[in-house]
């Protein structure tokens, strides 16, 4: 890690047409858990150290206290644990102070809740211009997976009454119907004298969070998507066409090293590779009920990975699911300089993810090096897996999974299965965040446009 950027707020030297600091504002960004949102954020604040342009990371944490970590441009703020409620006043205290020290030229959003919202404000007053990268649905969606009843793709926009019913639906098991007309309810008899509890509480909070992202969208100078999906949400909310960016994910240059490269497996095995979090949003539980299901001796199911909530309780359900059947593996987590390695060993890298995805990195990770993909219809960019000649199943679901695998298998038996495909050019991850550089450069450089009246 580079030190902490000048006090002083001046422009490196170094820095490309002089770009004062950066400032990364997130809630994921823990020390104990490793995902993409993780990644992106430690990788991009590397590349723009490494780029002369001074950088800090500030972690909305939920629960710490208010810490600097002089030595790597880090700053722990404790804020609500819920995206839906507003911090108070030592959490706006603590951004100020974080402020003064970094005084940022630009500050980049990697995710949103009423605490984000905050401290946007705060920026706003201050001058400093911002940026949002809209990583994961959560940062719109009540329910967390822009799925509508937990089914189908949602059109993102938040409405408090209709996304109420659809958490009532998640939470209670009501049909959609009846959840409908229960939110329709709470709508209906909310007043200054109703109970700030229950449902009532929710759609409130909802209602906010709406007015709030909203007002986010619109001051923002430009929003970087990485998913096919995303823009739709967006202006569905607020924002205009014009601030967002869209910018292709990147492959780390190590995985588009093809010289050398294995050929695969043995022809004799036919290896399932699942990598990721496992948690249930990612879906593995679809894939080793689906897997489990099959009668072939000759696949195996690898998954890598691990849990990272506290208690572990999903990663010991995946086990008991896959319990008796000797052809499921659970590897663990893997460093990520073994990655290479793992993928060529695989004939098949499945992503059966539930919610909708703005990559993964695992789908262009394994692309680069020629591993054959399947992946649900919910991944960021389900036109690259149909270039790349992988496969885009119709649905998140069990029974999709076991046809396809059914008939996988079935084409492995008859020794027709490649176990490689011709390797897919993609951009680095360096490629994608000097991109996202120019995306500063560009917000920094271009005329600020009035701020609509807050809210």
């Amino acid at each position: 890690m580079g030190a902490l950027i000048p006090e002083t707020g001046s422009s490196d030297p170094a820095a490309p047409d002089g770009m004062g600091p950066i400032v990364h504002i997130t809630r994921y960004f823990s020390l104990n858990t490793f995902g993409g949102v993780e990644r992106y954020v430690g990788e991009l604040h590397e590349h723009l150290l490494r780029e002369g342009v001074g950088s800090a990371v500030i972690w909305l944490s939920g629960g710490r206290d208010h810490q600097v970590d002089l030595d790597n441009g880090r700053f722990t703020l404790r804020s609500p644990a819920s995206r839906f409620e507003p911090p108070d006043g030592t959490c706006r205290e603590a951004f100020e102070k974080a402020l003064a020290k970094i005084r940022p030229a630009l500050a980049h959003f990697h995710t949103f809740g009423r605490s984000e919202a905050a401290c946007a404000e705060i920026l706003s007053a201050c001058g400093v211009p911002c940026v949002f990268t809209y990583h994961t649905p959560s940062c719109s969606c009540r329910r967390g997976t822009l799925l509508l009843w937990g089914k189908g793709q949602c059109d993102g926009k938040i409405d408090a009454t209709r996304c109420l019913a659809c958490k009532i639906n998640e939470r209670s098991g009501l049909p959609p119907v009846a959840a409908g007309i229960a939110a329709q309810a709470v709508a209906l008899t909310d007043s200054p004298a109703t109970p700030s509890a229950g449902p009532w509480l929710m759609r409130r909070e909802i209602r906010d969070y709406a007015t709030a992202f909203h007002h986010f969208l619109e001051t923002t100078r430009a929003i970087i998507t990485h998913g096919d999906w995303v823009a739709p949400v967006l202006i569905a909310n607020g924002a205009r066409p014009e601030q967002i960016r869209r910018i292709e994910m990147g492959a780390d240059a190590e995985f588009q090293k093809t010289d050398g490269a294995s050929a695969g497996p043995d022809g004799n095995l036919f290896a399932v590779g699942y990598v990721g979090r496992l948690e249930p949003t990612k879906g593995p539980q679809l894939l080793i009920e689906a897997f489990k299901s099959l009668d072939y001796d000759r696949a195996k199911l690898l998954i890598f990975g691990g849990d990272n909530s506290k208690t572990g309780s999903f990663e010991r359900r995946l086990r008991e699911l896959a319990n008796g059947d000797p052809r499921i593996e659970f590897r663990g987590r893997v460093a990520y300089d073994q990655m290479p390695a793992v993928y060529a060993d695989l004939s098949l890298v499945a992503i059966p993810s539930v919610w909708y995805e703005t990559g993964p990195f695992v789908l262009r990770e394994a692309l680069a090096q020629g591993i054959p993909v399947a992946a649900s219809p919910t991944v960021g960019d389900p036109g690259l897996v149909r270039r790349a000649g992988g496969w885009v199943l119709p649905a998140s679901s069990v029974d999709a999974w076991r046809k396809f695998l059914g008939e996988s298998f079935a084409s492995h038996r008859a020794g027709k299965w490649k176990q490689r495909c011709q390797p897919v050019d993609l951009p680095t991850t360096a490629d994608m965040y000097a991109e996202i550089t120019r995306v500063y450069d560009t917000v920094r450089h271009s005329r600020a446009v009035a701020d609509p009246v807050a809210p």
